[in-house]
């Protein structure tokens, strides 16, 4: 599990958690990365960093969980990458 930590948003004073996940596109067989964040990968993320607030005393500040998904496609000179703000919303 890698879990990036932390941006504080200066307009909104949130902490935003990042998740990123790269994959090597492979044309026979490949979950995209969205595929690979599960309602199990979510829960356990989730706690990983409720726990980081609650070692912090950070409990009563804002925050989110963000998702990063990277493609990488040998064929194409540029990696394809996608942005989801606030993935608790489709959880």
């Amino acid at each position: 599990m890698k879990l990036i930590l932390l941006q504080k948003i200066k307009k909104t004073k949130e902490l935003v958690f990042v998740e990123v996940k790269t994959r090597q596109l492979n044309y026979a067989c490949s979950l995209s990365p969205e595929e690979t964040l599960t309602s199990k990968k979510v829960r356990r993320l989730k706690r990983a960093f409720l726990s980081y607030l609650n070692q912090y005393n950070l409990e009563d500040k804002p925050w989110r969980f963000d998702f990063i998904a990277i493609e990488i496609d040998n064929f194409k000179e540029k990696p394809v990458i996608r942005y989801y703000k606030d993935i608790f919303l489709q959880f």
